[in-house]
């Protein structure tokens, strides 16, 4: 029987972050992160804990980035205050 990590660490949270975004499968990102987790001397987080992590993640909406709002300023698909609002935060758009 295996030990499991009572809490996975914010390294490994951010990892399973940047993995969810693709078209992984919770399964292999499990196996990713248990395999990264070992490397840095974590005990390996469980398959439950993993894909309750990815399933937040995959949920949340991603922010547009500020090259992409610049870009859609520069190309007159967006206003000049679409870039204002985008850096202070006002008027955040989300990716589909």
């Amino acid at each position: 029987m295996g030990f499991f990590a009572p809490r996975i660490s914010m390294r490994l949270i951010d990892e399973i972050d940047r993995l969810a975004r693709g078209h992984e499968r919770p399964a292999d990102i499990c196996r990713a992160i248990g395999k990264r987790a070992e490397e840095q001397g974590f005990r390996r987080p469980s398959y439950e804990q993993v894909r309750r992590y990815v399933r937040q993640a995959q949920r949340r909406p991603h922010r547009v980035s500020t090259a992409k709002v610049l870009l859609d300023v520069a190309l007159r698909a967006e206003h000049p205050d679409a870039f204002i609002q985008h850096v202070a935060g006002t008027q955040t758009r989300f990716k589909r």
